[in-house]
């Protein structure tokens, strides 16, 4: 893995209280937080310094969670959304939630021990486990490699270099995992799509898979030739489709949906070992508006569920797995709202609960609210 990175290296723990954090995605929408509750596990933050760093050029940090006592060693890597930037318009209107790392404030999230991030709740799957929390504050998925200066001002795109530290530092914290899972929320969706190939990889003889909530891999062709272009998006080098020159031939073939390309590529590439399930709204506010930002304005909810459906053609149900529930809200597992938001009578967090398991049925693989 360091070979792919600028610079690891020897990780240090930050100083500083332990108490809460993740922000919620997009500052438009983010959900009502809800009353503090002291978990029963403390989050610490690690400080890897060396290349990385956030978008403004401030020091970097990621958080770990150890695992209970006593359970099987598992490992759950999170990475964190907050929109995104490709060019000069987004980055300086700012796009994007966040161009730095509180730490005091991720803490103060993380604890609130709603959702995916509760270590007490009997209906988290992840509560027992390793958890290594990825924080967002590079605009680029977590998948950039280059510090872009757009005039007005340079933005380190180095999203991939984050990532890789945190992977780095968790592969040495869970060096046996019985379990692994990469999941994330919004931008972090695509950051678990770019960066599960990695785990996978660490642990090819582990059962691995995936939760993507509210990304489900639409985008705009702009978006991505300009993320290929000013990111230099970058993935894993297991998967030979989506090498650099592979990305720029995409980029500019017009008969190509890049959206669908990247996560074809990603699945074909990782095998029927490995279970990819994503989440979305039918209508869901922040994944249009990004779409229609990137100079789309085809209506996102019949792309999404064209982009769906050549996909659950191409792949069995142990593989590809959808969930899509009614209205437009965006991001669902960072919080309890997961826990009540169902499609015809299947209940997201118990749906969640079954990837996890390695138990959801092939009924279960294609949950669609509105079809």
């Amino acid at each position: 893995l360091r070979a792919h990175a600028l610079s690891l290296p020897a990780l240090a723990p930050v100083a500083g209280p332990a108490i809460l954090a993740m922000l919620s995605l997009t500052a438009a929408v983010n959900a009502f937080a809800g009353p503090l509750v002291e978990d029963a596990r403390a989050w610490t933050p690690i400080a890897p310094a060396g290349a990385t760093r956030c978008l403004d050029g401030s020091a970097y940090t990621f958080f770990h969670r150890a695992g209970a006592a006593g359970a099987p060693k598992r490992l759950v890597v999170e990475f964190e959304g907050g929109g995104a930037c490709w060019d000069v318009l987004t980055c300086t209107v700012g796009t994007y939630t966040n161009a730095e790392v509180d730490v005091d404030h991720k803490l103060r999230e993380l604890n609130k021990a709603e959702g995916v991030h509760s270590s007490t709740d009997v209906r988290n799957p992840f509560k027992d486990w390793d958890h290594v929390f990825v924080p967002y504050c590079t605009a680029d998925a977590h998948g950039g490699n280059h510090s872009k200066d757009y005039g007005i001002k340079t933005v380190h795109h180095v999203g991939r270099v984050n990532a890789l530290a945190a992977l780095d530092y968790a592969f040495k914290a869970v060096a046996a995992p019985t379990l692994t899972a990469t999941i994330g929320c919004s931008a972090g969706s695509l950051g678990a799509v770019i960066n599960a190939p990695y785990v996978m990889s660490q642990y090819p003889s582990v059962r691995s898979f995936t939760f993507h909530d509210s990304y489900v891999g639409v985008l705009s062709r702009y978006q991505f030739s300009e993320a290929v272009k000013n990111w230099h998006l970058q993935f894993s080098p297991s998967i030979p489709a989506l090498a650099p020159a592979e990305l720029e031939r995409v980029a500019a073939d017009d008969s190509v949906d890049p959206g669908h390309y990247m996560l074809n590529s990603t699945l074909a590439a990782m095998g029927e070992e490995h279970r990819f399930a994503f989440y979305t709204s039918d209508k869901d506010l922040v994944q249009r508006s990004f779409f229609a930002l990137g100079g789309n304005l085809t209506n996102w909810t019949a792309a999404m569920r064209t982009l769906l459906g050549r996909l659950h053609a191409a792949y069995p149900a142990a593989q590809y797995s959808t969930f899509i529930a009614s209205g437009e809200h965006h991001c669902r597992m960072t919080d309890d709202s997961i826990y009540k938001t169902s499609a015809k009578g299947v209940n997201l967090g118990g749906w969640m609960g079954r990837v996890v398991a390695g138990n959801l049925t092939d009924d279960d693989a294609r949950v669609d609210c509105c079809a």
